[in-house]
């Protein structure tokens, strides 16, 4: 599974990088916390959600977003569980 958080490690995996790393046979998932909304349009769009699952990272309320657009993100990491 991939973590693209940049702001914890200064790196954004784009949504073309992303694209390539989901044809690879064991990177299955990614927790995609970008703060870039486009990039959560593009990597739904490139991505095939039978080689790799994508869940948002950045909690209930973008995840709600993201769905009600017909984002293929198939879950999302609760901020309040990351809290606790």
């Amino acid at each position: 599974m991939i973590y693209n958080n940049p702001d914890v490690s200064g790196l954004l995996i784009s949504p073309d990088l992303l694209y390539r790393l989901s044809k690879i046979d064991k990177i299955v998932a990614v927790k995609d916390n970008t703060p870039i909304i486009d990039h959560y349009f593009l990597n739904s769009a490139m991505i095939d959600p039978s080689d790799m699952v994508l869940l948002n990272g950045r909690g209930e309320l973008q995840f709600l977003g993201s769905a009600a657009y017909g984002f293929k993100y198939r879950g999302f990491v609760t901020f309040i569980i990351n809290l606790l």
